[in-house]
């Protein structure tokens, strides 16, 4: 039974990572830092956003996919900023609810999670993510301070294997965390 549920799950993940690591499916950080600039100044927050998207991308390219760029940028596409949604129900946010869930959880790995911070900080801002049913998307709030933190280039590629296994893992499994939880709730 358990290869029979998992089997399906495990191929519409592969089948989405296969097309979220296309070249075309990356936002095109110029175009989204120009328009950022040019609807709300140049010293705007959504600029803020979009510059941090830009320096993630330049950190990490195309090791890691469109997805994790989109959850980064998605301020921009909110009523504000600042603006807090609880992702699963939200129906503007119903598309890529599942694929964003995965990279906000797998953002879980230590280092990777370090280095957005630190991306975010350089801008004024942090990253924040609940992880409960009622939980607000990736959102931005106000920093107190800046750092910088570097992966080291000996463990690279570890952490961004462990980010990626653990991002298919929640992917393949978010529906099925989903049911366990509401069952759950109701006993």
């Amino acid at each position: 039974m358990f290869g029979q549920l998992l089997g399906p799950l495990a191929w519409e993940t592969l089948a989405f990572y296969g097309e979220d690591f296309l070249k075309a499916r990356y936002p095109n950080f110029p175009a989204i830092l120009n328009q950022a600039k040019t609807q709300y100044g140049p010293h705007s927050d959504a600029v803020k956003v979009a510059q941090i998207g830009l320096d993630l991308f330049t950190e990490f390219g195309y090791d890691l996919p469109a997805s994790f760029y989109d959850v980064h940028l998605a301020p921009l596409d909110r009523d504000h900023i600042f603006e807090e949604r609880a992702l699963r129900y939200d129906p503007r946010d119903q598309d890529h609810k599942k694929p964003w869930d995965a990279i906000l959880h797998a953002c879980k790995v230590f280092a990777i999670q370090m280095k957005v911070q630190s991306v975010a900080s350089q801008q004024g801002f942090t990253y924040q993510h609940g992880c409960a049913c009622n939980s607000h998307l990736s959102n931005v709030d106000l920093a107190t301070g800046a750092f910088d933190y570097a992966i080291a280039p000996e463990k690279r590629q570890r952490w961004l294997r462990s980010f990626l296994w653990t991002a298919w893992y929640e992917y393949t499994l978010v529906m099925q965390k989903t049911f366990l939880s509401l069952k759950l709730r109701k006993e």
